[in-house]
């Protein structure tokens, strides 16, 4: 959620296809309003139509459904919030194919269309017994133009005066085009090769930044990270631009002040720079980056503790408690480690995954866990072997009691847990990393 005020749209309608027409011409027009351009708010209306159309065909005239759109300032977010029921959400999945001439699943054919047209589907449910379904939708941006002013920034004189802050939105553009002169791709996040983007995540409050310049205002680096309220931040660099060891360090140093005033507990990277972590940070894990010529890099993710861990507890099943038991005595982190495991109780019949996607890099997380999560993974991992992705990744929420039921699928599926993020979801989050080669998919 944005730190600074977001623009809101929100109208609750009865779950009457017949107020549809309200419905769509809100998001539409509203969208447009967010500054969306009319392609991407097209699909954002599309998605919204058919979600509405099926819950209106699963609830009755009686209900309700509240609608929020909010702009994200990159995003636009349209969620959906309405009594919890079972819902058959499958279609939501990447692997999911629905075969015409079956007619048990034609109702299905709409969620499958909005999932394909949005960037983003998340699922929430509350203790009041309600659900929240929202779609994201990205705004489109035109990538940048790779900055070939290496010259400049290399040749900065030794001695001249450093200065670090955050930057205007045309040098915060300049900057993000000159990183893919000194790093190869592998070395920053994909949302770099969007100037303007990069310009709105930091306007939203959602993310900062800061620069390094010398005396003429050269830019020498930077660093941008994620703002999280209350959790931990993940930052992004520092990226130089000159072999002054005093320009990462001072980036650094100027990014820790501006958290210290914040209410974040912690800050962390998941691919650090050799030589300054063991100044800086503890050491998280590491995982293991496949090129597409089959060379492999290791990535090493650090930590820091921004202020005291008054502890927590945390839901595993039993198969991963002696991991978590060593991580976190190494990790100094007071944690009461509780078992979940089903007794019995209902469950889902589907489970529903959502995928990030980052360059050659994929991120599955859990939505819903189902009686199916293993055959449903393993049509996720058929699916990226079939596109030739060659770095698959899974975050576990260790603050979600029903989430550690994955912990069997994953660990039969040849997944191993990577490291450990506190802080990073409901509570600490695993990160798990397919082992390609480890075995044949079943």
């Amino acid at each position: 959620m944005s730190l600074k005020r977001m623009n809101k749209i929100s109208l609750e309608l009865g779950l009457s296809t017949d107020m549809l027409p309200v419905f769509l011409a809100v998001v539409e027009k509203s969208a447009l309003a967010f500054t969306m351009a009319e392609r991407e708010a097209m699909f954002l209306t599309l998605a919204a139509e058919e979600v509405f159309t099926y819950l209106a065909q699963a609830g009755t005239v009686e209900e309700s459904v509240r609608m929020v759109l909010s702009d994200g300032g990159y995003y636009i977010r349209l969620d959906f919030i309405f009594s919890n029921r079972s819902l058959n959400l499958r279609a939501f999945n990447l692997s999911n194919s629905i075969d015409l001439s079956d007619e048990n699943r034609l109702d299905e054919i709409g969620l499958l269309i909005a999932a394909r047209t949005v960037d983003r589907i998340l699922i929430e449910f509350n203790k009041q017994g309600s659900m929240q379904l929202s779609l994201v939708k990205d705004k489109s941006y035109p990538q940048g133009q790779v900055q070939a002013i290496k010259t400049t920034s290399e040749s900065a004189p030794l001695n001249s005066t450093l200065h670090f802050t955050q930057p205007d939105n045309n040098d915060l553009k300049l900057f993000c085009q000159m990183i893919p002169s000194f790093y190869s791709s592998e070395s920053f996040p994909d949302f770099f090769n969007y100037p303007g983007k990069v310009v709105d995540m930091v306007s939203s409050g959602e993310y900062q930044a800061i620069l390094a310049y010398d005396e003429q205002d050269h830019i020498l680096g930077g660093l941008v990270w994620e703002q999280n309220i209350r959790k931990t931040v993940e930052f992004y660099g520092p990226y130089s631009f000159n072999d002054r060891p005093q320009i990462a360090e001072g980036i650094l140093e100027q990014c820790l002040q501006e958290l210290g005033r914040s209410e974040a507990s912690g800050i962390m990277n998941r691919s650090a720079e050799k030589g300054l972590y063991a100044q800086y940070f503890e050491t998280l894990g590491q995982t293991h980056l496949v090129k597409p010529d089959g060379t492999v890099l290791e990535r090493t993710a650090i930590y820091r503790q921004l202020g005291e861990d008054p502890g927590s507890r945390v839901w595993t099943h039993p198969d991963l408690v002696g991991y978590l038991e060593t991580e976190y005595h190494r990790l100094y982190l007071p944690r009461e480690i509780l078992p979940s495991v089903s007794m019995g109780e209902h469950a889902n019949p589907f489970s529903v995954y959502t995928a990030a996607f980052e360059q050659r890099t994929i991120t599955l997380r859990v939505l819903l866990a189902g009686k199916d999560a293993e055959e449903n993974l393993l049509k996720h991992l058929q699916l990226f072997q079939q596109e030739n992705y060659l770095n698959i990744f899974f975050e576990l929420d260790l603050g979600q009691t029903w989430q550690a039921e994955m912990v069997p699928t994953l660990l039969a599926s040849h997944f191993k847990p990577c490291f450990i993020i506190p802080n990073a979801g409901t509570c600490d989050v695993v990160l798990f990393q397919y082992q390609a080669g480890t075995g044949e998919l079943k």
